[in-house]
Parts: C-alpha cells; sequence; structure tokens
C-alpha cells in the first residue's frame, strides 16, 4: 500500500487526510514463460468475462484483478474467498457470486490458468 496525507485548512479547524491507496503490482509478462509463471503461482479465472487471479497464502485464499493484455493484477479488497474451500470448490462459489453477470458470450466461470 502506498498512500499520501493530505492537510485541508479551514478558519480555526486544521483536518489531516491519510489516504491509502492499494498498489498496483506490475509484473514484466512479455514472454509466454513469464505469463505462465504468473499463472504457475495463481490459479486464473475467467469470471463472466472478468479475468479474476486466486491465490492460497498462509492458509487464506488472496483474490486479485488480473489484466493479461497489460501483464498486471493488483488486489481485489471487496471480494474474499473462505478459507475453508478448497480449490475445487472456487469455480462453483465464483459462479454462485457472480451469477447476475453471466450473458450468452460469457456464461460460465472457466479457469484459464
Amino acid at each position: 500500500m502506498w498512500g499520501f496525507t493530505l492537510k485541508q485548512t479551514t478558519e480555526n479547524r486544521t483536518t489531516i487526510f491519510n489516504l491509502s491507496v492499494p498498489q498496483l503490482v506490475s509484473r514484466n509478462l512479455c514472454s509466454n514463460n513469464n505469463r505462465a509463471t504468473l499463472m504457475k503461482n495463481m490459479l486464473i479465472y475467467d469470471v463472466f468475462g472478468r479475468t479474476v487471479g486466486v491465490r492460497r497464502v498462509a492458509g487464506r485464499w488472496q483474490v486479485f484483478r488480473v489484466d493479461l493484455n497489460e501483464n498486471k493484477y493488483s488486489p481485489h479488497p471487496a471480494l474474499a474467498i473462505p478459507d475453508y474451500l478448497c480449490e475445487s470448490e472456487i469455480p462453483g462459489w465464483l459462479d454462485d457470486i457472480f451469477h447476475e453477470s453471466a450473458t450468452d458470450r460469457h456464461p460460465v466461470v472457466r479457469k484459464i490458468g
């Protein structure tokens, strides 16, 4: 995480805001080998047209927004996968959460890496 401090002064009052912004992690993934490395360390899913990465660290699932065209990923703070799920249950769980996003073009959740 990185952030900045904003100081606002009005008449007799000073307000300080500490703002944190999730850091976008950039990986050099120009070659297929590098892309394979990302996919080796992370489960990549096509969730009704959105690319989502999932990785297990210290017994907890971490979820990421993944952009394979830009070769970047960033934490997805609004989405938390229950830690008790096993890897084979993740596609079904993602389907349950995002099923309203299904379209004729993207009808299912599928693992792409």
